[in-house]
């Protein structure tokens, strides 16, 4: 049961946990039950969107949002592809040719939390991705470490990812975070 005098901490309109009443939350302001006078407070949010930046030469980089999680790997002509981890048929090209990078090159996991950092009354939802090579021959590097088989790493903003780090054809991807309000 929530207390009278301290809000709980909601983000959209809600149905009041004692009585069952809509309760109506408006941005920045406290609301009251109007049937059990339960007080309820709004906090606005911050979503942090991480993204897969792949350089491609001197053309235009190719900026993918993640925010499911996905496979990197190559099709059947060589090209690099992101698709969805459930392999549905949703796939990303970023326009890159590399033989070799693996069918199933790396998997890029994506786990929601929220923060409200100390100080701020913001509520900062991050996706935070971690990368995983899927057995490759060619491997994948980050930041200068090649991870081993299976390995998973946690990745942070201005990462650098290398998909097939010692061929001719390695594919550079730079892991950055948005913020979007």
């Amino acid at each position: 049961m929530a207390s009278k005098d301290k809000p709980t901490l909601v983000m959209k309109d809600v149905v009041c946990p004692n009585c069952g009443s809509l309760i109506r939350i408006e941005e920045s302001e406290e609301q009251t039950c109007p049937a059990c006078k339960t007080r309820y407070a709004y906090r606005p949010e911050i979503n942090i969107v991480p993204q897969l930046v792949f350089e491609r030469g001197s053309r235009n980089p190719f900026v993918y949002e993640v925010n499911a999680n996905v496979l990197l790997g190559r099709d059947s002509q060589g090209f690099v592809i992101l698709s969805y981890a459930d392999y549905d048929a949703i796939r990303e090209y970023p326009n890159i040719r590399s033989n070799y990078v693996s069918g199933t090159h790396a998997r890029i996991s994506v786990d929601k939390s929220y923060e409200i950092p100390k100080g701020n009354r913001d509520i900062v939802c991050r996706l935070r991705c971690t990368i995983e090579d899927d057995l490759t021959l060619n491997g994948t590097m980050v930041n200068g470490d090649l991870l081993k088989p299976g390995e998973v790493k946690e990745l942070a903003n201005n990462d650098v990812i290398i998909l097939a780090p010692k061929s001719r054809r390695a594919v550079r991807i730079t892991f950055k975070e948005k913020m979007v309000a």
